[in-house]
């Protein structure tokens, strides 16, 4: 019997309580939650559970700086081999100066600390995890949060993170801090090594990934979409006002507005100034698309190097006179992007911007490569056969032989190189292809209703039951 904690915060709710119910009937289990709204769910939704769940702390109140405040912290980053630095690049308040690329970003109170208090808020939430962690022998938490995960890898806790493997509708749980697992890296070395024997490979068909396409099949450019996104806002700031429950040192009131025009105003840039694939049509082009920033996947996959438009200056730089980058926003990117970033794109000659009426996989499927730092985009290219340059050290595609990884400037004119004497449909880009599909395959498994319960206060239990009996068959933990 192993003591479980479940770190619930304020998405897929209902989900995370149910499973921890689950566990609870042969296993010890304790559930930390972001607040009190959500353990009212959590009490609602499992009620066998609710004297286990536990309340944390308000982490945005000014911390008050102590003559020990350094030195504990200090103390801390050796006891856990991590910089606290590293920890506040991946908080969008108290990292927001890393963020180079997201000028239009709303304001947090936290960002304007002094450093003293960033380490001491660092040092309520180090010794914080340090005790509710102690003798637990797994964590469970939806993204494989910095602080929690530093502490579990420090003590020798096994953490689990149920996320999608970008491929349908199927989910497989992670077991690192990096959105992978020790399981999904040696399914791919095996179907290479598999793959590199095999004297005919199979096709193979790829599905969108379902997760994803819901939330893009939401997104609207228009003025009124604008509005009304600024009316429910509003709304809810006005009765977060008049209850008291606004968060401190977090977003100003109707701080969330301006971003919502601004996503309006840039994406009108962007079609006026962007091209369709009939402006490609029989040249040679990198496709590149711009990642949601700030984004939990990002910082996981790329804690070391975000700035995008530093990447994007390398691969400028690397590739042929006859060749081009297509740039394509993501589209919720475009609300927290100045519009001189744009603008700045465009003065690079080889750099030309797709409209937001075009779709990824057409841009793919037409292209030399992908450049990608965590983009669905990578994997996609891989299925449709294109190699792709990959500026994070950590993604699992990286393991595959057509993609490059590109640390540096040199590192990405030699990705580069390499992919201008790749030939269309060369065995390693099917080698690549069948690797990634039967990796994925073999280690996830299809939860068709869980996108729907990511807001959703009611548990769908046929989803509960196989993701912890995929949890608990597959390791030896449970």
């Amino acid at each position: 019997m192993s003591k479980i904690a479940v770190i619930i915060r304020n998405e897929y709710v209902a989900f995370y309580a149910s499973l921890a119910d689950l566990l609870s009937k042969t296993n010890h289990v304790q559930v930390l939650v972001d607040n009190p709204s959500v353990k009212k769910i959590v009490s609602r939704v499992a009620p066998d559970i609710s004297s286990l769940v536990r309340v944390l702390p308000e982490r945005r109140l000014d911390p008050q700086v102590t003559k020990d405040t350094t030195v504990t912290a200090v103390n801390n980053e050796r006891r856990l081999g991590v910089r606290y630095s590293s920890f506040l690049a991946k908080d969008r308040a108290l990292g927001r100066g890393y963020m180079s690329n997201i000028d239009g970003y709303p304001s947090f109170g936290r960002e304007y600390w002094p450093h003293e208090q960033r380490l001491e808020s660092l040092n309520r939430e180090v010794d914080l995890y340090s005790k509710v962690l102690l003798g637990i022998d797994v964590l469970i938490s939806q993204w494989p949060e910095a602080v929690p995960i530093a502490i579990c890898e420090a003590h020798g806790i096994q953490h689990f993170h149920l996320l999608p493997i970008k491929f349908g509708d199927r989910y497989y749980w992670s077991t690192d801090s990096y959105k992978g697992s020790e399981e999904l890296k040696n399914a791919i070395l095996s179907a290479i090594h598999g793959a590199r024997n095999c004297e005919e490979l199979p096709s193979t068909s790829y599905e969108v990934d379902s997760c994803s396409s819901a939330v893009i099949s939401q997104i609207s450019y228009d003025l009124r979409g604008a509005c009304l996104a600024s009316f429910r806002i509003a709304k809810r700031d006005i009765y977060n006002l008049l209850k008291k429950r606004s968060k401190p040192n977090s977003v100003r009131t109707f701080g969330w507005i301006p971003s919502r025009f601004r996503k309006y105003r840039n994406s009108r840039f962007v079609n006026a100034k962007g091209i369709g694939l009939e402006s490609v049509q029989n040249k040679k082009y990198i496709f590149f698309p711009l990642h949601m920033e700030p984004e939990v996947s990002l910082y996981l996959f790329s804690p070391e190097f975000i700035n995008t438009f530093e990447a994007l200056v390398w691969l400028s730089k690397s590739i042929p006179a006859d060749w081009q980058i297509v740039v394509k926003e993501q589209p919720n990117g475009f609300q927290f992007r100045a519009h001189h970033f744009y603008q700045r794109l465009l003065q690079i000659g080889n750099i030309r911007l797709a409209d937001t009426n075009t779709k990824a996989w057409d841009w793919i499927k037409h292209s030399q490569a992908a450049a990608v730092f965590t983009s669905t985009v990578g994997i996609e290219a891989v299925h449709f056969e294109k190699p792709v340059i990959s500026f994070s050290r950590n993604q699992y595609i990286n393991l595959l032989p057509t993609v490059f990884e590109a640390r540096s400037f040199e590192d990405t004119l030699t990705a580069v190189s390499q992919i201008e004497n790749l030939a269309q449909g060369a065995a390693e880009l099917q080698i690549s292809r069948v690797s990634l599909y039967q990796a994925q395959q073999s280690v996830s498994f299809p939860l068709e209703n869980l996108p729907k319960m990511a807001k959703s206060s009611v548990p769908d239990e046929h989803t509960v039951y196989f993701a912890g009996k995929q949890l608990m068959t597959r390791y030896s933990k449970f």
